[in-house]
């Protein structure tokens, strides 16, 4: 009760209340300076850190100077506002040269034809230690890659050409200079026991510079989520490192359990594997992949019956060996493939992607070779 007189009889309240409606208000205004781009968004986080510094020199100079009679400053009083003062400049001195910094970086980068908006994300390395997070890993990045082209401010290079760079022994500069991008994100993932963990790595393209490095964990059974919520992480670390407002879509294909997703990311590593096993001209493993693909998705229709992403990749498997068949074969894998385009459009009617990446599927490797696997 006594130090609460004393406060009281010294005025701080009144002070201290003062001293935030007048910083708030010149805060306020700095902002709406700054967001209307007259002002540099540096000047708004020195005049905020001053503020938030200047906190403490109110409550000084009110517990000193609040109360009637002499006004005097003592020497403590000075000695406690000069502390103040030194740690508010160097703190606003740091904030400088941390927007100098990034600002040298932009035009750097600027200088090189890199454009820092301009993302390349590489397949996730599995670090497990039995190889089992491998199709999680690649099923993590492709769902990362989706969703990060969804945003606008952002251009994102496609999954081809992460495979294209998958293999190289090189640096992440050499690699954003062979993507022509900017930025590039790689990461790692893991599995021990019931739980997923995944790093991810932000780097700067023109001299491989990490920007940023975050680790993250699911719970296995929420291996579904690991791909949006990462993409948000993701998010959040683009927008601090390079300014960029990203907003973020709702996968149109979302998962609506984690059994079922992990088996459409299992089609998708065999449909890969037959791409690969076609490059090397083996027959037997590339109809065996895509019978490998097209088991998985039927579990994952068991699992997530209504779910339309299965149909639409086992129409993509159904038509993506017809080149190599002949006859009644290459004529059933047609219809069934117009069947299986008519389930996808019954679950959902506006599967306006779907012809589209049913088409590709057999110009993509399969047109980089002419001849069947033998």
């Amino acid at each position: 009760m006594k130090l609460w007189s004393e406060i009281k009889q010294r005025r701080i309240t009144q002070i201290v209340v003062t001293y935030l409606a007048g910083g708030w208000i010149v805060t306020s205004v700095i902002d709406q300076v700054v967001d209307r781009e007259v002002l540099p968004l540096v000047v708004y986080e020195v005049t905020l850190t001053l503020f938030l510094f200047g906190i403490l020199g109110a409550l000084i100079i009110g517990w000193y100077h609040g109360e009637k009679g002499a006004q005097e400053a003592p020497p403590i009083e000075i000695a406690m506002l000069t502390v103040v003062g030194i740690l508010a400049l160097g703190a606003s001195g740091m904030v400088v040269k941390g927007a100098m910094d990034e600002a040298t970086l932009r035009d750097s980068l600027a200088e090189a034809g890199l454009d820092l908006r301009s993302i390349g994300v590489l397949y996730f390395e599995d670090v497990s230690s039995d190889g089992s997070a491998q199709a999680v890993a690649e099923a993590i990045t492709e769902g990362l890659i989706n969703t990060l082209a969804e945003v606008d401010e952002l251009e994102v290079t496609s999954r081809n050409a992460a495979r294209a760079v998958r293999d190289l022994d090189v640096g992440a500069d050499s690699i954003a200079t062979i993507l022509g991008v900017g930025t590039i994100v790689d990461g790692t993932v893991d599995q021990v026991g019931d739980e997923i963990r995944v790093s991810v790595r932000l780097l700067e393209g023109q001299d491989g510079i990490q920007l940023s490095r975050e680790s993250y964990s699911w719970p296995s059974e929420d291996v579904a989520l690991v791909s949006s919520e990462l993409a948000a992480e993701g998010g959040n670390a683009l927008r601090e490192q390079l300014g960029v407002e990203v907003r973020l879509r709702e996968s149109q294909a979302a998962a609506p359990n984690s059994a079922a997703w992990l088996q459409v990311a299992r089609a998708e590593r065999a449909i890969k594997a037959a791409d690969e096993a076609l490059a090397e001209g083996d027959a037997e493993a590339y109809f065996g992949a895509w019978d490998a693909a097209d088991e998985a998705l039927i579990q994952a229709l068991e699992a997530a019956p209504e779910w339309v992403e299965p149909v639409v990749l086992r129409a993509q498997v159904a038509y993506g060996p017809w080149r190599f068949l002949e006859g009644e074969e290459q004529l059933g894998a047609l219809d069934r493939t117009v069947e299986l385009a008519n389930e996808a459009l019954e679950l959902e009617p506006f599967v306006i992607w779907m012809w589209g990446r049913i088409r590709s599927r057999p110009f993509s490797a399969s047109a980089r070779s002419s001849t069947a696997p033998s």
